[in-house]
């Protein structure tokens, strides 16, 4: 157990469900949809019956276990949470000094900026698509090796190509485009 709640959670499912655990963000299958949304459902219905019935060792244990689904869940969708974390938590300090509504919500003030999740995201995927070598241009398949050519007429490699890291080009005459 540690302070980082997202590396406990990884080691977790580690070790009782490795099938779980998204490499980078994604979509997971629909059965693992399915239990990540009836986890969070049963601990948040948990945690509202606990809230209801003033009783605060449940309530308490409620909210870790929410905590602990909703981390899970990331851990599925192979989404980082802690750099997601950060961005909404400085949005969300951003909103000092704005209005509170009635029932004492604060609202965001002028010039406020939502969290850039999708650029957060985007950086996690695009680093494990660099991890996982190069690309043909051509027709989208990986490569063994780095820089090897998926095909005998593959063109020159790129680097860093339009479609992605460590990209190559086929030349058009190429069968692969067939």
């Amino acid at each position: 157990m540690s302070r980082d709640w997202c590396q406990d959670l990884t080691e977790f499912h580690a070790a009782m469900c490795p099938e779980q655990i998204g490499d980078h963000p994604l979509f997971p299958s629909s059965d693992v949809i399915d239990l990540r949304i009836r986890l969070m459902d049963e601990e948040l219905s948990e945690t509202i019956t606990a809230i209801d019935d003033k009783n605060l060792v449940e309530v308490a244990d409620g909210l870790a276990d929410l905590i602990y689904v909703a981390i899970g869940t990331a851990v599925a969708f192979g989404i980082d949470l802690r750099p997601v974390w950060d961005e909404v938590h400085g949005s969300n300090m951003a909103k000092a000094g704005g209005e509170k509504r009635e029932d004492g919500k604060r609202l965001k003030p002028p010039g406020w900026t939502p969290p850039d999740i999708a650029l957060i995201l985007n950086q996690q995927t695009k680093r494990w698509e660099a991890s996982q070598g190069p690309v043909c241009q051509g027709h989208g398949e990986r490569a063994e090796g780095s820089p090897k050519k998926c095909c005998d007429r593959a063109g020159e490699y790129n680097g860093f190509g339009s479609d992605g890291p460590l990209a190559f080009r086929c030349p058009e005459s190429c069968s692969c485009h067939d």
